[in-house]
């Protein structure tokens, strides 16, 4: 559920601000996002994203009120470790919806496998899935490879590569050294999570 925050619209930004401005109450900091042109990048915010993010990110454990029985937040020890080690290593965390997270690890876990085996595993529609391949090819999470089958001729031992079915070739998915990286963080962001 970690990851599903910090992906959040408005996760990034809320904490951003409460870095370089801590011990601000929920007004101040909605204040400061709407009206600043730096944190507008991804679209603005409502006050009611803002107000629901503060609320998550308080019970996640990422910002807390300070002093405690406050209406002022600042960053906790852990969200200012996810914001300065976390997202600066890996900026892929914030970019990544659930579904794409999905594909990644199913990918992750069947190495070489194509899109009709992806869509059948992981339950998502087809569109979903195009899409969000082509942004883990992005962002250089996976590769994807044109599979020949190899086959011998027993006169001259020439090898050949001959295409599976006719048409076009089957295109196997596997995770680039990044992708398996990023992968591994995740999980580990998951489990300290819970």
């Amino acid at each position: 559920m970690m990851l599903d925050l910090l992906s959040a619209k408005g996760t990034l930004e809320i904490l951003n601000y409460l870095k370089s401005n801590p011990q601000k109450t929920a007004p101040d900091i909605n204040q400061e996002i709407n009206e600043s042109s730096f944190y507008s990048f991804r679209g603005k915010v409502t006050t009611a994203t803002v107000y629901r993010r503060i609320k998550e990110m308080e019970l996640a454990g990422l910002i807390s009120r300070d002093p405690p029985n406050s209406k002022s937040y600042s960053l906790t020890p852990e969200g200012f470790n996810i914001l300065e080690k976390e997202l600066v290593s890996h900026p892929e965390f914030s970019q990544l919806s659930r579904s794409q997270r999905i594909l990644l690890e199913e990918i992750n876990l069947n190495e070489g496998i194509n899109v009709i085996a992806l869509q059948d595993s992981t339950q998502l529609s087809p569109n979903t899935v195009v899409q969000g391949l082509r942004e883990l090819n992005r962002l250089d999470l996976i590769e994807e490879t044109n599979y020949y089958s190899k086959t011998t001729r027993s006169r001259d031992q020439k090898e050949i590569y001959k295409k599976n079915k006719p048409g076009r070739p089957n295109k196997k998915i596997k995770p680039t050294k990044k992708g398996k990286k990023v992968y591994d963080e995740q999980k580990s962001i998951e489990r300290r999570s819970k």
